[in-house]
C-alpha cells in the first residue's frame, strides 16, 4: 500500500505511472462511479453464467457417474472446470501485469475484464452445480449485506486507514501461519479441529473485510482528487470483485459448515 494512500502523478497503487497515462477521452464521470459500475457489471456477467452453466450440466449434460471412463458428461465436467480455471489464472496475471504496464490511453483492462468474469462463472458453477440452492442464496445475501457496509465504511472514512492497513497485514500474515501448520494443529487438537477451521474462515473473512474497506477508501482517494482514468476505474473493479468473489466463497463454506450435518 502506498504511504498515506495519496494518488498522485508520482505515485499510484501497484504501480509507477502517472494518472494521465490512464485518462480517456471518453472519460466523463468520476472514477468512484466507474468503478462500482464496472464492479456491478462484472458481478452481473458472473451470476447470469454460473446460472447458465449450472442449468446446463444438470439438464443439458447430467453427470450420471463420477468415473471419466463411463460418463462422457463427466469428461465434459471435468474439462470445464480445468479450462475455465486456467482461464482465471491467465486472465489474473493479464490484468495485473496490464496495469504494471500499461502506458496507452487505451482501454486496455476490458476486454480481460470481461473474459474473467466469463471464466469466473463458469469455474465457480462446477462447485455451486452441487450445492443446495438455499445455502447460495443465504450465502449471497449475507455477502452482499456485509460487503456493502464494508464499501459504506471505506467510502466514509476520514482517517486511520493507515492503521487499518498494519493491523489487516498482520491479520493476514498470523492466518498464513496458522495455516501452514494445519496439520499441526490438527494433531495438538484433533477434538477442536472443526471449531479451528470455523476460527480460520472467520479470521480470512475479517482480513477481507479490512481489505474491501482499504480498497474503497483507496477509490475515494483518488476520485476526490479528480482522477477520471478509465483504465484505472476497471482495475479498482477487478480489486472489489476479487474482494466480493472471495468473500462469497467463504461464506458459503460458513453456511454449508453450520447447514449441514455431515
Amino acid at each position: 500500500m502506498p504511504q498515506g494512500f495519496q494518488f498522485s502523478n508520482q505515485e499510484l497503487p501497484q504501480g509507477h505511472h502517472s494518472t494521465r497515462e490512464f485518462d480517456t477521452p471518453q472519460a466523463k464521470t468520476n472514477l468512484m462511479g466507474k468503478t462500482f459500475m464496472y464492479f456491478a457489471i462484472a458481478l452481473l456477467i458472473t451470476l447470469v453464467v454460473n446460472i447458465g452453466t449450472s442449468l446446463l450440466f444438470k439438464y443439458a449434460f447430467p453427470i450420471l457417474d463420477a468415473d471419466v471412463l463411463n460418463d462422457a458428461n463427466a469428461t465434459i465436467y471435468i474439462g470445464t472446470l480445468i479450462g475455465s480455471g486456467i482461464v482465471v489464472l491467465v486472465m489474473t496475471l493479464v490484468l495485473n501485469f496490464a496495469f504494471l504496464g500499461a502506458k496507452s490511453k487505451r482501454n486496455v483492462f476490458l476486454v480481460p475484464y470481461i473474459i474473467y468474469a466469463i471464466a469466473m462463472g463458469v469455474f465457480l458453477a462446477c462447485f455451486t452445480l452441487f450445492i443446495e440452492w438455499y445455502v447460495l442464496a443465504i450465502s449471497l445475501g449475507i455477502t452482499v449485506v456485509s460487503f456493502g457496509a464494508m464499501a459504506l465504511i471505506g467510502a466514509t472514512a476520514k482517517k486511520g486507514i493507515n492503521v487499518l492497513a498494519i493491523v489487516a497485514m498482520a491479520l493476514g500474515v498470523s492466518l498464513l501461519l496458522v495455516s501452514l501448520f494445519w496439520f499441526i494443529w490438527y494433531l495438538i487438537f484433533p477434538a477442536l479441529f472443526e471449531w479451528l477451521y470455523v476460527g480460520i474462515s472467520l479470521g480470512y473473512l475479517v482480513f477481507m473485510y479490512l481489505i474491501t474497506i482499504i480498497d474503497v477508501y483507496r477509490i475515494k482517494k483518488a476520485s476526490d482528487q479528480g482522477v477520471t482514468s478509465n483504465n484505472l476505474a476497471l482495475y479498482f473493479a477487478y480489486q472489489l470483485y476479487v474482494d466480493f468473489i472471495y468473500i462469497l466463497i467463504r461464506v458459503i463454506l460458513l453456511v454449508l459448515k453450520f447447514t449441514r450435518k455431515n
